[in-house]
């Protein structure tokens, strides 16, 4: 029965003392990486980091203004290249469609004004109908073009704000702290009450 008790003794020493060696290690191994983590941002002032950040902002904003995608492929936001083309490739597709229903239904008003009584094309619309659909080509037509040029401007701004958050601050400076906290309440029997305190700081 001794040797028993022993025994259990001798194995619940050895499992906390894994355990607080393991605690132990955790904290200096967080501890560690933050000691780090602070050292190496006091050696960037804060002027010189924002200077960086702009010139890079600009510099894959001036990318994508030139070549739309460039600046995401700055940015190494490569999934996205894909994204704009095909956004492009389709609104430039339907407004080439519309641009070209849009010609022909004016051709043939044309014609129409110049040969009275004859007709070239679509013999089952009358002038009316064809005046129309030119205006409603015409009108799909301009909206896919502001479309495209929706897409142009997305995707500057997107290469801008990807270059920022790209040293968007993580460090101690930045961050969501929890405190309990206590309060007046008139409610309560003793007049306190307790709660959590929510802090986010930012540099």
């Amino acid at each position: 029965m001794m040797h028993s008790s022993k025994k259990y003794f001798l194995t619940l020493r050895s499992t906390n003392t894994k355990y607080f060696c393991f605690v132990f290690l955790f904290i200096l191994f967080f501890s560690e990486r933050s000691f780090s983590s602070t050292k190496n941002i006091a050696f960037v002032p804060a002027d010189s980091l924002k200077k960086i950040i702009n010139r890079d902002a600009n510099r894959a904003a001036l990318m994508s203004t030139i070549l739309p995608g460039l600046g995401q492929v700055y940015n190494r936001k490569y999934w996205k290249v894909p994204i704009i083309y095909a956004a492009i490739g389709g609104l430039g597709y339907y407004t080439l469609n519309y641009n070209q229903d849009y010609q022909n239904y004016h051709n043939e008003l044309l014609y129409r004004y110049s040969h009275p009584g004859l007709i070239n094309t679509f013999p089952d619309r009358t002038p009316d109908q064809l005046n129309l659909l030119k205006i409603q080509a015409k009108k799909y037509r301009d909206m896919f073009i502001i479309g495209i040029g929706i897409v142009y401007v997305l995707n500057i701004i997107d290469a801008n704000v990807d270059a920022h958050l790209k040293k968007f601050d993580v460090s101690d400076n930045l961050s969501l702290s929890f405190k309990p906290k206590t309060f007046y309440c008139a409610n309560s029997p003793h007049k306190l009450a307790g709660g959590i305190s929510i802090a986010l700081n930012f540099r």
